[in-house]
């Protein structure tokens, strides 16, 4: 939090008030600062890409629960039965879109072999 001399500070509580806005104590002030730098921080964050959605290659494990609406017990049960494909960059596994589509297609013929 950057520090303020009282003549800062002084029109700091000038420039609020000349925009309606009721002045109080300092931690009125800094509130209403913070509250200004988030909306600033929302501001960037919802500006929109120019090239475009970017489509995903692949997940990271908890993106990949999330798009199969399963488990992390059960995508790593897949994986270390082979039944998933996977990749390791680091200390980060990855799982590609088509993995994961192959996976689910795979589990859903098993369930109607199994049904019919």
């Amino acid at each position: 939090m950057e520090n303020l001399s009282s003549t800062q500070l002084d029109d700091s509580k000038k420039r609020i008030a000349n925009q309606d806005v009721a002045v109080g104590s300092d931690a009125d002030i800094k509130a209403r600062r913070q509250m200004l730098r988030n909306q600033i921080a929302a501001r960037k964050h919802d500006k929109p890409n120019k090239a475009g959605p970017v489509q995903k290659m692949a997940y990271s494990i908890t993106q990949a629960c999330e798009a199969a609406g399963v488990n992390k017990d059960t995508l790593y049960s897949a994986i270390n039965q082979g039944e998933l494909q996977s990749l390791k960059i680091g200390r980060r596994r990855l799982i590609r879109v088509e993995s994961l589509s192959e996976w689910l297609e795979e589990l859903e013929a098993k369930l109607r072999e199994e049904n019919a």
